[in-house]
């Protein structure tokens, strides 16, 4: 039943249990029970996973149990796990795999799925669906290098609730990504100094150049205060607003196309 239906019959929100059951059920509709599968593709799941071979094999190691491994999951970080292990894998075509991210990203079950620059599957927590998609995946795209490594480990403490974690991260990936985009290796203060002198080089406009440098500035300073202060990160919601304002400042820079003056 959509959620469509129940809000046109005035029914109450389905409870969560029951959608996280049906989106496993409906990936399991695209992958099969059990899938036919070579040993090697076998090894190479067990490997990512770190289990042994046997552990979701056949008796002969010729198929994959995917109805056992993703029953097992009961949690949204237990789940986004096995997606993207299973994702990283060879035992799904490429048509499979798309269709589970189409049915994870459709459902309300906290899980998002995107790609990396560099094709890769990357699971993170589900937040505003237009958020996740014009901030958080473009991000994903336009970061390479340390600076993505910093931002997916940001999303990852994030699932796992690790907010001073994942604030962090945040701080590290905006400070790798300016370094990257003006081909310096300054810290985050200097570059937020240099990206202003650099912004007026590159003729943007007044307005819309301070807009930036104080959006960065912002950051550097809620960083270094917290630092400072020893203070806490507060909880989800502070974590989350790191987690986009940095996205709103690469996709921002990146649209730019000045880049060409830096290393990007």
């Amino acid at each position: 039943m959509s959620d469509d239906f129940r809000q046109r019959w005035g029914l109450p929100e389905e409870d969560f249990d029951k959608r996280f059951q049906k989106a496993i059920y409906r990936i399991l509709v695209v992958t099969g029970n059990r899938i036919k599968v070579y040993s090697s593709e076998l090894k190479e799941l067990a490997f990512i996973v770190g289990v042994p071979v046997s552990a979701y094999g056949g008796a002969y190691g010729e198929t994959f149990n995917a109805e056992k491994y993703f029953l097992e999951a009961k949690q949204p970080c237990e789940l986004a796990e096995k997606i993207e292990n299973l994702l990283k894998s060879h035992i799904l075509t490429d048509l499979q795999k798309e269709k589970i991210c189409r049915i994870v990203n459709n459902e309300s079950i906290g899980i998002r799925i995107s790609k990396d620059k560099k094709g890769n599957y990357i699971t993170y927590p589900q937040g505003e669906p237009m958020l996740d998609e014009k901030v958080v995946e473009r991000t994903l795209l336009s970061l390479d290098g340390e600076s993505a490594k910093e931002y997916e480990k940001a999303l990852k403490s994030y699932t796992s609730g690790k907010w001073d974690e994942s604030s962090n991260d945040t701080r590290r990936a905006l400070e790798e990504y300016l370094r990257q985009y003006l081909n310096n290796k300054a810290g985050l203060e200097a570059n937020s100094k240099t990206i202003g002198k650099f912004l007026k080089e590159s003729d943007v406009a007044e307005h819309f150049r301070n807009s930036i440098i104080n959006h960065i500035k912002t950051l550097e300073n809620h960083y270094n205060s917290g630092s400072k202060h020893n203070s806490k990160t507060q909880g989800a919601a502070e974590a989350e607003y790191l987690i986009y304002s940095v996205g709103v400042i690469v996709n921002t820079l990146g649209q730019l196309k000045i880049s060409d003056k830096g290393a990007l």
